[in-house]
């Protein structure tokens, strides 16, 4: 059983729906006079194979969600975010700088948004999710899982080194095997 299956089921039932409510409104614009009867059957014959090519691609072995279109937010936004919650990052919203390494610039916006769950990992392109970093900072930055927020966070407030990370990472793995020992 694939990890997909469920989401796969939801997707189908989601095109089901969206395939019935056009048949409908086509079927409702013909019989209001609004659509003639050859372009009503059009519109039946295109969300009909529109169907057809959803199930297709859902049957294959390999099928996978498609993401949505990506909606980030603006820089600004990013920063409002982080500045209302104080307590994790120190940021002057008149001084735009990396969150990780403190890289002053001359604004917000030549600044990368670095994910702190990687998007391939399913984290999201919300302001909580994202940090403003110089590209250097984005490049090195470790991919993070979820679960492991808080050692994202964690990389960006220690300056954003791999180095920060790997010892972090090796901490937390100490930290485990002595609790399993215990």
């Amino acid at each position: 059983m694939s990890v997909w299956d469920d989401v796969r089921e939801r997707h189908l039932a989601a095109a089901q729906a969206t395939h019935e409510r056009e048949r409908q409104q086509a079927i409702s614009a013909y019989v209001d006079g609004r659509l003639g009867r050859d372009a009503m059957l059009d519109r039946l014959r295109q969300a009909d194979a529109a169907m057809e090519r959803i199930r297709r691609d859902a049957l294959r072995q390999d099928w996978v969600p498609r993401r949505p279109g990506r909606r980030m937010p603006k820089a600004d936004q990013i920063v409002a975010y982080w500045v209302d919650r104080g307590e994790l990052f120190q940021i002057d919203p008149d001084e735009p700088g990396c969150f990780a390494c403190g890289l002053p610039v001359d604004e917000w916006g030549r600044l990368e948004r670095g994910h702190l769950v990687d998007r391939w990992a399913g984290g999201l392109d919300g302001p909580q999710n994202l940090v403003m970093l110089c590209s250097p900072c984005n490049r090195v930055m470790p991919g993070f899982l979820p679960g492991q927020e808080a050692e994202a966070v964690a990389w960006v407030q220690n300056g954003g080194s791999f180095e920060v990370w790997l010892n972090a990472a090796m901490a937390a793995a100490r930290d485990g095997m002595s609790a399993q020992a215990s």
